[in-house]
C-alpha cells in the first residue's frame, strides 16, 4: 500500500509519526512517501519559539523540493533530528551538514531562500486539503496521513504519537491504525494529553540562544 505522509519538519507530531511509520515499512507491505507541509505558509499564531522552527522548516523544504523524492525524505529526516536533538544553533539546524548526511552536495542549501520554491510546497498542501475534503485555510494541523486504499484514498489527521512506538511493535500499532482507518464510521479517536511534545524543550533552547528571541 502506497501512504503519503504529509509533514512539517518542525513539528515533533510529524517527526514522531514519520519515525513510525518507516519502522512499520520495513515489516508491512507498505511505502511511505513523504508530502511536504509547511505550517509557516498557513501564518498561523503561534509562541515565538515555534514561529521561528517553523521558518526554518520552510527554508528546509524549498531545499527539498530540489532532491528526488528518496534523498528530500533523508534530507528532512536529518533536518527534524538536528532539531529535536538540540543540536541547532541561533539559525537552525545546519542545512549543509544535511545534505551531506543525506548523500547530496552541501551547495544544494543556496536554494533555502528561493521563495519561488514555495509555489510546489503550496501545490502539496492542496492536495492534503483535497484528501481530507476541506478548504486548505481548514486543513492547518499536521501529520496528515493518506492511505491509497483498493477502495480509494483515506485521509486521517494524525496520529499524535510521543514518543513513537517502539520499533518492534511499530507493525503491530499500524495493522491497529489500519484497521480503524478503514471503517467508514470512525471519524476521530484522542484521548487527554498529559503535556507538550517531549522533544519541544530542545527546541524552544535552540530557538533562545544568544538571546534570538525574548
Amino acid at each position: 500500500m502506497d501512504v503519503d505522509l504529509y509533514s512539517d519538519p518542525s513539528c515533533p507530531w510529524c517527526w514522531t509519526a514519520s519515525q513510525w511509520l518507516y519502522a512499520a515499512a520495513a515489516d508491512r507491505d507498505l511505502t511511505v512517501h513523504l508530502r511536504l507541509f509547511s505550517v509557516a505558509l498557513l501564518d498561523k499564531p503561534a509562541p515565538p519559539p515555534v514561529v521561528l522552527a517553523r521558518a526554518w522548516s520552510l527554508r528546509a523544504m524549498r531545499v527539498a523540493t530540489a532532491l528526488d523524492s528518496g534523498p528530500a525524505a533523508a534530507f528532512l529526516g536529518e533536518f527534524s533530528r538536528l532539531l529535536f536533538s538540540g543540536e541547532a544553533g541561533a539559525d537552525g539546524p545546519d542545512l549543509g551538514k544535511a545534505l551531506a548526511r543525506a548523500g547530496k552536495p552541501r551547495e544544494l542549501a543556496d536554494g533555502a531562500d528561493e521563495a519561488w520554491r514555495d509555489e510546489q510546497i503550496e501545490a502539496s498542501m492542496r492536495a492534503a486539503a483535497e484528501h481530507r475534503g476541506l478548504p486548505l485555510d481548514r486543513t492547518t494541523t499536521v501529520p496528515i496521513v493518506v492511505l491509497h486504499t483498493d477502495a480509494g484514498p483515506v485521509a486521517i489527521d494524525g496520529p499524535l504519537l510521543d514518543p513513537a512506538p517502539a520499533p518492534a511493535r511499530a507493525a503491530a500499532f499500524w495493522d491497529a491504525f489500519l484497521l480503524l482507518a478503514q471503517e467508514p464510521g470512525m471519524y476521530g479517536v484522542t484521548r487527554p494529553r498529559r503535556g507538550p511534545h517531549s522533544t519541544l524543550a530542545a527546541l524552544t533552547g535552540a530557538a533562545l540562544i544568544e538571546g534570538r528571541m525574548s
